[in-house]
C-alpha cells in the first residue's frame, strides 16, 4: 500500500496536481496512525500474557506488566 502511494505522489507532484497529492498523503498518514495504534495494542496484550511462557516468578511478571505501557507511553 504505502509503495503505491509512493508511485501516485510522485506521479502527481509531476503533473502538478496538488489535491491529489493532498488526498494521498492525508490518507498515507491515517492509515499509518491507525496501523501504529493497533500493533502497539496487539504487541502490548500480546507481551502482557506471552511472558508467562518464559518465566513463572511473580516479580518478573510485575516488573514486565508495569514496563511496557511504561516504555510505550515514554516511546513518544
Amino acid at each position: 500500500m504505502f509503495i503505491y502511494s509512493k508511485a501516485i505522489l510522485a506521479s502527481a507532484f509531476a503533473n502538478t496536481d496538488y489535491e491529489k497529492v493532498t488526498a494521498t498523503a492525508s490518507r498515507v498518514l491515517q492509515l499509518g496512525l491507525v496501523l501504529g495504534v493497533m500493533l502497539a495494542v496487539f504487541l502490548g496484550v500480546r507481551l502482557h500474557f506471552g511472558a508467562r511462557l518464559f518465566t513463572k516468578d511473580v516479580g518478573v511478571l510485575h516488573l514486565i506488566n508495569i514496563g511496557i505501557p511504561v516504555l510505550q507511553l515514554n516511546k513518544n
